[in-house]
């Protein structure tokens, strides 16, 4: 920009010379715009391929190898979790855990560990998971 204000200025504000800055100008602004959205195309590939990554993991066996674990909420003391192997490591929490957020893990593990729903609540999530793999 500065060689153009630069250009400008030793051109006289020729016609010419306002049109040539002026197709520069507008071109960088077409380009970085350009560039941005490429950008946030190749962020939004490259986490779509990290998701596919860990559901093949999780076909194919390697789901052990997963680092998401939740070992804070390993409890010895709990009534089920220690011999069911809920949380912590090759338990069902590293093998069906597909949440992508710390609040979503959090609920997810507690869900696990410290199920408190009703008859009703249970029959209406489970129309919804329903309702949801319909869409599928």
């Amino acid at each position: 920009m500065l060689i153009c204000i630069v250009f400008l200025f030793t051109s006289g504000f020729a016609v010419w010379a306002i049109f040539a800055v002026t197709t520069f100008f507008i071109g960088s602004v077409v380009l970085w715009i350009w560039r941005y959205r490429l950008d946030n195309k190749i962020q939004y590939a490259k986490g779509i391929i990290s998701i596919c990554s860990r559901h093949l993991g999780r076909i194919t066996g390697q789901w052990a190898n997963f680092q998401d674990v939740w070992k804070e909420f390993v409890d010895p003391a709990h009534h089920y979790s220690g011999d069911l192997d809920i949380v912590g490591d090759k338990s069902f929490f590293q093998f069906i855990n597909t949440t992508h957020t710390w609040h979503g893990r959090q609920k997810f593990a507690g869900d696990l560990l410290y199920p408190n729903y009703s008859a009703t609540e249970i029959k209406e999530r489970q129309a919804a998971i329903l309702e949801l793999s319909r869409g599928i």
